[in-house]
């Protein structure tokens, strides 16, 4: 397996410079190098750039990367997203549906 070279360009000393389009190669050559700075400032980044249509592949590239920081904040996203989305389906439900849908053995008595 080769290591791919941080280029020069990005990386100055005290700064980097972060990109969607790079950030995952970035970070998967400084967790093999071990250098924690810019593993935290990837993590930072991609922590920062999570949305309900990416949240699913950076909690997969995180768990692949051993970066248990990401890994946590992106399966929240994840768990709030899918919370949300059931929330809203449950919503357009009629009540008395909403209702057996949480309470599925339950014989309750209610009026809508």
């Amino acid at each position: 397996m080769t290591v791919p070279l941080i280029p020069s360009f990005l990386v100055i000393p005290g700064s980097i410079e972060l990109r969607e389009d790079t950030v995952e190669n970035l970070l998967s050559t400084a967790c093999m190098l071990q250098l924690s700075e810019v593993v935290e400032a990837c993590c930072n980044f991609l922590m920062k750039q999570l949305h309900p249509s990416n949240c699913i592949g950076i909690r997969q590239f995180a768990d692949a990367q051993g970066c248990g920081d990401l890994y946590k904040v992106a399966n929240n996203y994840v768990m709030v997203c899918s919370m949300v989305r059931f929330f809203m389906k449950l919503k357009a439900l009629p009540c008395s549906l909403a209702i057996a849908t949480f309470f599925p053995s339950q014989q309750i008595n209610y009026k809508v």
